[in-house]
Formats: C-alpha cells, structure tokens, sequence
C-alpha cells in the first residue's frame, strides 16, 4: 500500500491544534504545525472524502509538518484514512527527515506515534493507545493516561525509535471481543477491554480458566467474585468458563 498525495478539497493554512504539550511539556506553550523550513508559516492540512454512502473513505493529510518550537530541518508527511465499510483506521507516512537529534527534543513533548486517546474530562483522565519500538515491527500499547505517564517517566516504555519511513501504512481493524459462546449461556465478562479486574456474569462456582493467544492456560480458579488481571501483560486472551459439562469462551483484550 503506497501513500499518495491527497487533491485537497480544503486547505485551513493556519490550523491552530492547542496545547499539546501540557504543564510538564518542555517548553510547554501551544505546539501549531508549521511548514517545514519557514518558521513564520502553518502546514497546509487538507481533507478528502471518497467513495458511495457505505463505503466512503475519509482522507486527511498533514503536508511537510513540524513544530513552532522543533529544529528548522525537522518534517513529516502523513495522512490519515477512515474506511466507513469495516469502520478500519490506516496511518500513511511519506516522506520525513526527523534526526536524532530531533527525535529526542520532539519526544520530550510530543507524542511522534499514531495515537488514539479517549478523555472525557480536562484532567486527562482516559485511555491511550500507541506505539512503541522498531517502526517495522512495533508494539501496540494501550492503558490510562496515568499509568503510560509512570511507564514513560520511568524509562519502561518509550515511542517508535525512528521515524516510520516512507510508504509504511499503519492499519488499525475492529476485532469482536467478548461475543464467543458455546453451549453455557448467559455468561458475559466485563469491562472489555480490561486493567485490573474481570467481572464474569454467569459463572458463579464455574472454573475459569484464561489462555494467551499461544493457548497457554495463565490462570485457572473457581469463580467466587472479580478475577485479578492486573498482572498480565497487554494482548488478547481467552477466558474459558466451564460448569456441569458446558463451557463458554469470551475473548478479551487485556491493557496495562
């Protein structure tokens, strides 16, 4: 899958995203893209929507960002797609030049990844989800803006470790959880995804026993009340839920 340029249908040359680096940030103060090499200007961000009703896909592409306060050579190119059939989510890199030099002061208040964050109220109370490591082979993480927070500042978690390269599209795609049954009904597990705790519905007194994607067995008791996840690392797991003979299956996503 290759990234092309977007015909936009509306420019805004001056966009103003607010404050993305918060009271810890360095530098804090507000971070608007600017056009790459000209410190007085703003990236042009354009938008496209394709497609028939049902199928449309909706473009957006930032074209030679980078920061008001990010050295002078510092850019990147990057769209975003949404497909309304399968309701899927692809990040497109062109092309870049972030050294690492750059890197390092870009990471002290930015987050250089594909994020997703969900935040309901000013005090960042939310969930995030990103990605970390080797930009071909990365790790997809996913927890509250507290706990990533004490991760990052204890140096246990950290951001790609080079900008993606040119062509790489990152694609994000729905995946049913929580919905397999077979022959136990009226089991159901909450919340989903889940950190620290699992509530299972229908298991009173069941054996519950929880697989890794591997099919390796991490965990199995009887159910008397929540079940303590919090020591599990992130990925998808399958809880096994078996009494009198019949058994049910959910599949659940666990996050740090």
């Amino acid at each position: 899958m290759i990234l092309s340029p977007i015909l936009a249908d509306y420019v805004d040359p001056c966009l103003d995203y607010g404050d993305y680096g918060g009271n810890g940030a360095k530098g804090g103060g507000q971070k608007r893209f600017r056009d790459e090499g000209d410190p007085g200007s703003c990236s042009n961000l354009s938008y496209r929507v394709d497609g028939d009703p049902g199928s449309r896909i909706f473009k957006f592409e930032w074209q030679n960002a980078s920061l008001y306060d990010a050295m002078d050579s510092c850019f990147l190119n990057m769209q975003i797609w949404y497909y309304e059939d399968g309701h899927i989510l692809e990040f497109r890199y062109g092309s870049s030049l972030i050294s690492n030099d750059d890197l390092a002061e870009i990471q002290e208040s930015e987050w250089l990844t594909p994020i997703i964050a969900f935040e309901e109220t000013s005090t960042q109370d939310g969930y995030y989800a990103f990605l970390s490591g080797d930009p071909d082979n990365p790790v997809f993480y996913c927890g509250s803006y507290a706990e990533l927070y004490s991760q990052m500042e204890s140096g246990s978690l950290a951001f790609l470790n080079h900008q993606p390269y040119p062509n790489t599209v990152y694609r994000f795609e729905p995946t049913t959880v929580g919905v397999q049954t077979y022959e136990l009904l009226g089991v159901s597990v909450s919340p989903n995804p889940v950190s620290d705790w699992l509530f299972i519905q229908g298991a009173d007194h069941a054996m519950v026993e929880i697989y890794n994607e591997t099919g390796q067995l991490v965990s199995a008791q009887t159910y008397t009340g929540p079940v303590e996840v919090s020591g599990l690392t992130s990925g998808v797991y399958f809880v096994k839920v078996t009494r009198d003979g019949r058994s049910a299956v959910k599949k659940v996503l666990k996050c740090n």
